[in-house]
């Protein structure tokens, strides 16, 4: 990102509320000032960062499903 920010760092349902906040004022506006409108837009899409993440503890994994009923087999399939 252009103000050096991680990526990781910013709000998706901040910028998600500010660009819909901000649609609007863009087609409010002459063409002349968009560009500062959006630079505006940019700023304030920075300005509220989320706390650094923490790393992992542990490796993601698929995780299996334990099931107390057994599986059908051939012999199952008929009646006694």
């Amino acid at each position: 990102m252009r103000a050096g920010i991680d990526p990781d760092r910013l709000s998706f349902i901040n910028t998600v509320r500010l660009v819909c906040d901000a649609i609007p004022e863009f087609q409010m506006v002459a063409p002349a000032q968009q560009p500062q409108l959006y630079a505006r837009l940019l700023r304030d899409i920075a300005r509220y960062q989320l706390p650094e993440r923490d790393h992992r503890r542990h490796p993601r994994v698929v995780k299996r499903n334990m099931s107390n009923v057994h599986l059908k087999r051939a012999a199952h399939r008929q009646w006694p």
